[in-house]
């Protein structure tokens, strides 16, 4: 792993609309902005969104050395490494004018007043509809609204127009069906099933390999994720790992058991994407 994969989390992390924190230097978030007039009566830019800083080292926003070493199942000293070598060439201990972060853009700190200026190609990702909604030409613009208007009033009187003809015609009363003869259905057999044992379930409690939803260097961090967790229909237990606290929602005795019901939850989970395996030593 080289420096530039810290700017690539932030950029991954950013475009997923998420905050970030970067530890002694601030958070970095993505907001949006409500639709703006354009530049004729009538006319409205879309809403977009855009960056912000806030500097301080608020821990209840997940770090970047939290989110890259879950997001590449690494270890978390590792990346907590790379994390300070990235720190010391971009900052001033903390103080910065410029902060430069990859293809997300720069942040700029004049007088304690911080402005993200977005790179070109990250601002097309995050506002694809504002980008088509500038680059069109005003003309186009109206005649879009126009033909919008015309299609609109065309269906209008199609759906008009086929209930005029519905209610035109004489009403005729359609003959009522014969009900059919009453038979007797035997009833089923009742049928008694067995209660299902403890052993039926699908994660053994303290197994050998976790499904991890989560990493935390704060417990209390942790524990809202667990609660978290119970609004999707999952149980999760808190794991100390180091310093840190890790978010188990599945344990089993074999990694092949473990990678199965990962590849089942990825579906349903909304954070499918985020789930790594651990083994327990």
């Amino acid at each position: 792993m080289t420096m530039e994969v810290i700017d690539n989390i932030i950029f991954n992390a950013l475009l997923r609309h998420r905050e970030i924190r970067l530890p002694r230097i601030g958070v970095l978030r993505v907001v949006a902005v409500p639709a703006q007039p354009g530049q004729t009566a009538g006319q409205a830019a879309p809403p977009q969104y855009k960056t912000e800083f806030i500097p301080g080292d608020d821990e209840r926003v997940l770090s970047v050395i939290d989110y890259a070493a879950t997001r590449y199942e690494t270890n978390v000293e590792n990346v907590d490494k790379l994390y300070w070598e990235w720190f010391g060439n971009a900052t001033a201990d903390g103080a910065f004018s410029e902060l430069e972060i990859g293809n997300v853009g720069m942040v700029i700190n004049s007088d304690g007043v911080y402005n993200v200026v977005m790179t070109d190609r990250f601002d097309r990702l995050i506002n694809p509809l504002t980008k088509i909604w500038e680059q069109a030409p005003v003309a186009e613009r109206s005649k879009t609204r126009v033909w919008n208007v015309v299609l609109t009033v065309v269906i209008l009187v199609i759906i008009g127009g086929g209930v005029w003809f519905y209610f035109k015609e004489p009403y005729k009363e359609a003959p009522r069906p014969t009900p059919p003869a009453k038979t007797e259905t035997p009833a089923p057999p009742v049928v008694e099933c067995p209660e299902p044992s403890v052993s039926a379930t699908i994660a053994v409690a303290d197994q050998a390999y976790h499904i991890i939803a989560g990493m935390y260097s704060v417990e209390a961090n942790a524990d809202k994720a667990i609660v978290a967790l119970r609004g999707e229909n999952l149980s999760g237990r808190k794991i100390p790992y180091g310093s840190r606290f890790l978010v188990s929602i599945g344990s089993y005795p074999t990694k092949e058991e473990a990678q199965q019901s990962m590849n089942a939850l990825a579906r349903t989970y909304s954070e499918g994407d985020q789930l790594w395996i651990y083994s327990k030593p």
